[in-house]
């Protein structure tokens, strides 16, 4: 019997800006929902039709109101809440200058060191991952989706 493979519902997006030496990631505070009050990278669902790339890059533009100079794969796929879904995982970067417009999903925005994130999630792991092949390195070029 071939195994089903998962379906694709939603992405999250970890942005991050700033050097190699001092990269920073974007978390927002939920105003609203199930998740009113919890900090999160910037995140949604898929709408009908849509490929995940095409979900992040609407998802960073429409919860900040920035627009990446580049995105990469995270790597690996984020298992969502209904235990048969999938969420896709993308790292974008933004240049300065550096204006964040929330929408209203929103109520305020943090930029944190991979450390300071790592507090603000239940399962760290994933952080620490993003740090060591993001944040404190120039990620490879074979991840790249698209650039600016």
């Amino acid at each position: 019997m071939k195994a089903m493979s998962r379906q694709t519902v939603g992405v999250i997006v970890f942005v991050l800006r700033g050097s190699e030496r001092d990269r920073e990631l974007l978390f927002l505070r939920r105003s609203g929902g199930a998740y009113a009050g919890q900090w999160w990278p910037v995140g949604g669902t898929c709408k009908f039709g849509e490929v995940p790339l095409q979900t992040a890059l609407r998802e960073v533009l429409e919860e900040t109101g920035l627009s990446p100079t580049a995105i990469y794969s995270f790597g690996e796929d984020i298992p969502h809440i209904d235990g048969y879904s999938r969420i896709e995982a993308f790292v974008a970067f933004v240049a300065p200058p550096i204006s964040i417009v929330l929408n209203h999903e929103h109520s305020e925005f943090k930029w944190l060191s991979a450390d300071e994130a790592s507090t603000m999630v239940a399962d760290p792991a994933p952080i620490q991952r993003l740090s060591d092949r993001f944040m404190r390195t120039e990620p490879e070029a074979s991840a790249l989706f698209l650039r600016a």
